[in-house]
């Protein structure tokens, strides 16, 4: 029988002192697109910082991890910046590339939100999914029961009036413009 008894005067540990850089290959569109050497620990956010970040015709929401000609994974950025989900499982290798992909729509969002910004969307997003990404309807909202889209096509513009509780169901489109009702308060001066 085999002596199962831990001798307790000893203890170990390991140290790491040092890690292997590695080179990743960073292609589309990035603002400095080529080879980079990372430090062994680096992730695709350090990856697309070393690159100078995503070109203005770059997406956020579409970058491939590639390893041995193969998808690793694919990563959405907005899942980090909005959402705060950090969810980068695979650790880049030497050998990687990242490809960010061409912007697809983007969709100005506008008036009563809290950041008015120029979003990208998905196939089969909402208007809701829009908003949400403004950071929700903010105090300036004047709490109107619709929000405007204003729709861009062959014909011209058309403004669809989009019901808030509607706004789950309502899918946009490229070219589309949302404007959300809001009202602000005028400074005036005060009197002596």
């Amino acid at each position: 029988r085999p002596d199962t008894r831990i001798d307790r005067r000893f203890s170990s540990f390991i140290s790491l002192s040092k890690v292997r850089d590695i080179n990743i290959l960073m292609l589309g569109g990035v603002v400095s697109p080529g080879i980079f050497t990372l430090g062994g620990g680096s992730n695709i956010l350090t990856a697309i910082n070393v690159a100078g970040g995503i070109s203005d015709k770059g997406s956020y929401r579409k970058i491939e991890h590639k390893r041995n000609g193969k998808v690793v994974q694919t990563v959405d950025l907005y899942e980090i910046f909005i959402n705060g989900n950090i969810n980068l499982n695979n650790d880049l290798r030497s050998g990687d590339a990242l490809l960010v992909h061409p912007m697809r729509n983007s969709i100005p969002v506008s008036g009563g939100v809290n950041y008015e910004a120029i979003f990208e969307s998905l196939p089969g997003e909402t208007a809701a999914d829009l908003i949400n990404f403004a950071g929700n309807f903010s105090s300036g909202f004047d709490g109107h029961d619709t929000i405007f889209v204003k729709r861009s096509n062959l014909n011209g513009n058309e403004i669809i009036d989009v019901p808030v509780d509607d706004l789950s169901i309502f899918k946009v489109n490229p070219r589309d413009t949302l404007l959300v009702p809001s009202f602000s308060n005028i400074l005036e001066p005060a009197k002596h």
